[in-house]
């Protein structure tokens, strides 16, 4: 048993994605995803998977890093294709995608839908299974089709968006999963910024902390419940990292004069203390990054009220302040 259950866990080290990571499915046209990649099926195969490898549509959406390869087309219900990378616990895991979603004769795709994508975890009771997080949900409606997503799977807990969107049209989305031992939030954006996705991370299309409370993630997964309820989808431009630019392959930068008589100060920093302060005395929410992306911390913060910095080593970051819906990011020095 022991000799089992360590061969189990070094095969998934070894198949493992480290994070950032990024997955343009530059693998062989006409060639299934499970088979011929580190992808594999979530449960045994029971029929020949139809994950096909097709040539990229030609996307147009823009702000996020060029695209490259080929594309991953599925049709109905088959088996789930899966992929690995380092466990996590902690902090935010985003996760972003370009698809396209077409109608079919077979797909009904009736309320309350169904999971098409998402994170997800080892099962604890059963280790070769998986326990769905952060799951997008797609349902069909007149004149096209709603997303939803919730922490779990359970089609109930699904918080949905009302905006009807249309078949046969190129789409990016980005979903997260924050972790908190109590009460984990998830998000899902649809076409932050209208085709020009933002380098600083927008409010979200919906947010939700509805179904399970998932410890770890491990994985990426990609649903094909049934003909009636999954649509034709194509899916390319797929990231995961720790923080929105590293999730959405956006650039980390700085945005200027977002927040009327923005100031922080002192900076550089040499006492672990920082202030903010702006024309608006609303509640600030503060987020620092350092320069690989990774949010390093996520508070809020009165006006010109002190932010503990003492945990950062020295060195330089990105601050992102959000205000009432407007967002500015500068350069913060730690000395």
């Amino acid at each position: 048993l022991f000799i089992c259950t360590l061969f189990l866990s070094l095969s998934q080290s070894f198949g493992q994605k480290t994070l950032p990571f990024y997955e343009n499915f530059d693998y062989t046209i006409g060639e299934t995803l499970i088979g011929n990649s580190l992808w594999t099926s979530v449960t045994a195969a029971t029929t020949s998977p139809d994950d096909v490898i097709v040539a990229s549509p030609g996307w147009t959406t823009s702000g996020i890093a060029p695209y490259g390869g080929n594309a991953l087309s599925i049709l109905g219900g088959n088996t789930d294709p899966q992929i690995l990378f380092t466990n996590q616990t902690a902090g935010t895991v985003y996760f972003s995608f370009l698809t396209i979603i077409s109608d079919n004769v077979n797909y009904t795709g009736a309320d309350p839908g169904i999971q098409f994508i998402g994170s997800g975890q080892a099962s604890t009771t059963t280790p070769a299974n998986t326990n769905y997080a952060c799951s997008i949900f797609i349902r069909k409606v007149a004149g096209g089709f709603n997303l939803g997503i919730n922490r779990g799977s359970a089609t109930t807990d699904t918080q949905w968006s009302s905006t009807v969107y249309l078949f046969d049209t190129e789409y990016f989305i980005a979903a997260s999963y924050t972790f908190d031992s109590t009460n984990p939030t998830v998000k899902l954006w649809v076409n932050p910024g209208n085709g020009a996705v933002p380098a600083i991370e927008p409010t979200a299309t919906v947010t939700s902390n509805v179904g399970s409370n998932r410890l770890s993630l491990d994985r990426i997964y990609i649903r094909q419940n049934s003909n009636a309820l999954t649509p034709g989808i194509i899916i390319d431009e797929l990231r995961v990292g720790l923080s929105w630019n590293l999730g959405t392959g956006t650039p980390l930068g700085l945005s200027k004069n977002a927040i009327s008589g923005l100031s922080l100060y002192p900076n550089p920093v040499a006492n672990g203390k920082l202030f903010i302060s702006s024309s608006n005395s609303s509640k600030k929410q503060v987020a620092i990054y350092n320069l690989l992306g990774q949010k390093l911390l996520d508070t809020k913060t009165s006006n010109n009220s002190e932010v503990n910095v003492s945990q950062l080593a020295k060195g330089t970051y990105i601050l992102n302040i959000t205000v009432d819906g407007a967002s500015e990011s500068k350069k913060l020095m730690i000395q």
